[in-house]
């Protein structure tokens, strides 16, 4: 079920009044060894931030990264925990990657991973708003995300804030994956776009537009 318009708002409003707070956050020590600085630029580290279920789909994200795996060394780091975990771990096993993915589980800081990973991958087959891209454009963090029918394609600003991959496909995602890891102008130009488009999601302007648009439907109502 897709996040209400009203809902997001709200939730994106709590979230981004608290930018400071996650660059802060992010910037805390993690023990992990494949989040070192020498360690991502020997080996570039994927990370998946969410719940481990259907609609996040991390089992096409591990065939992509499988795939991608295949023909470079490459690194997975997923954040987060929920019914899907069991068969998750099982799927990395059956696919021969399993050495090279790890699970992080919940973290209250996932912003510490997120801003040293090489990229952030979005697997998901429906989104509202999710709050995890703006921490990752805001954290300068190269974004790989399925183009759903709502947040992400908007947000990403039609792929030039992030690639943009088919909803479903592993392929998709895996070419999307390979492309971004293969080339660090494409890492920067999207990260430097999103960035210079975070004011789209400042509590003031969200909190504006939303004014806008209830005044407009109000002026709409028969008198």
């Amino acid at each position: 079920m897709n996040v209400s318009p009203d809902r997001a708002a709200l939730w994106h409003v709590h979230q981004l009044q608290i930018f400071e707070e996650v660059r802060e956050l992010a910037r805390e020590p993690v023990e992990h060894p494949w989040f070192s600085e020498k360690e991502t630029k020997r080996i570039p580290l994927l990370i998946n931030v969410g719940r481990l279920a259907h609609q996040k789909r991390q089992d096409l994200l591990l065939e992509a990264f499988a795939t991608v795996h295949k023909s470079e060394r490459v690194r997975l780091a997923l954040v987060g925990r929920g019914e899907y975990q069991a068969r998750l771990f099982a799927q990395a096993r059956e696919l021969g990657v399993e050495d090279d993915v790890v699970f992080l589980g919940f973290q209250r800081n996932p912003w510490k991973f997120m801003s040293r990973a090489t990229a952030l991958v979005l697997s998901s087959s429906w989104e509202g708003l999710p709050c995890v891209l703006t921490e990752a454009m805001l954290l300068g963090v190269p974004i790989v995300s399925t183009r759903c029918q709502s947040g992400p394609t908007e947000m990403l600003l039609n792929g030039a804030g992030g690639l943009l991959c088919d909803v479903g496909s592993a392929s998709s995602l895996a070419e999307g994956i390979g492309e971004m890891l293969g080339n660090p102008q494409l890492r920067a130009a999207r990260v430097e776009t999103a960035i210079a488009h975070l004011d789209r999601f400042e509590p003031k302007n969200v909190t504006r537009q939303y004014e806008a648009l209830a005044q407009e439907l109000a002026d709409r109502r028969p008198s």
